[in-house]
């Protein structure tokens, strides 16, 4: 087992792995080396082939020189990005879902939407990627996530399970008293006044 680089942030990461462990960018199962060139992954039957081969060897489908530069762009949020990468590192059979996870969280750094997530499932399932692709951006997604905070810190809370599935009740304790009001979780199911 030898230590490369990786050609996304240039972290040391063994020859073995299947993703970067420091940025998550996917990799071969192996770069081997022969005269004629680089292995690479056929498109059609996911097998290695040569980038110098005419025809898979595998599948006899015929090879189209630059597939991997052109057919995989992708634009994503207005602005274009080679997902080649990705297709390869997702296209590795017996991924585990900590790898996909990571391969996926990268994509969505690099491009800065949050719904890359979304290419990556259908990548696994054997899809190619969109050429446009518009997505909620990471920062629309925080600032929803921030927006929905606010508006749950005027709610009243359950003080038992913090739910905000709660209503106001009253009853009368005997005939001759006055109605008394609180409030009820309909989680928890339980009864609680509310101190203001």
């Amino acid at each position: 087992m030898t230590l490369i680089v990786c050609p996304e942030c240039g972290g040391k990461i063994s020859d073995q792995a299947k993703i970067c462990i420091h940025c998550g960018y996917p990799l071969l199962k192996k770069v081997d080396v022969k005269e004629e060139g680089v292995i690479s992954i056929c498109k059609y039957c996911n097998e290695k082939i040569f980038l110098q081969d005419d025809v898979c060897h595998f599948c006899g489908s015929k090879i189209e020189k630059d597939w991997y530069k052109e057919e995989n762009l992708c634009k994503i949020n207005g602005k274009e990005y080679n997902l080649t990468p990705y297709i390869i590192g997702l296209s590795q059979k017996n991924l585990t879902w900590q790898e996909s996870a990571q391969i996926s969280k990268s994509l969505q750094v690099l491009t800065g939407c949050a719904d890359c997530s979304k290419i990556c499932l259908n990548i696994e399932k054997g899809e190619m990627p969109p050429r446009v692709f518009n997505g909620m951006t990471i920062d629309e997604v925080a600032k929803q996530v921030s927006e929905w905070k606010k508006s749950r810190e005027n709610r009243i809370h359950c003080p038992y399970c913090g739910s905000t599935y709660v209503e106001k009740r009253q009853f009368l304790p005997h005939p001759c008293a006055t109605f008394q009001k609180y409030w009820y979780c309909k989680s928890c199911h339980s009864r609680f006044d509310v101190i203001e």
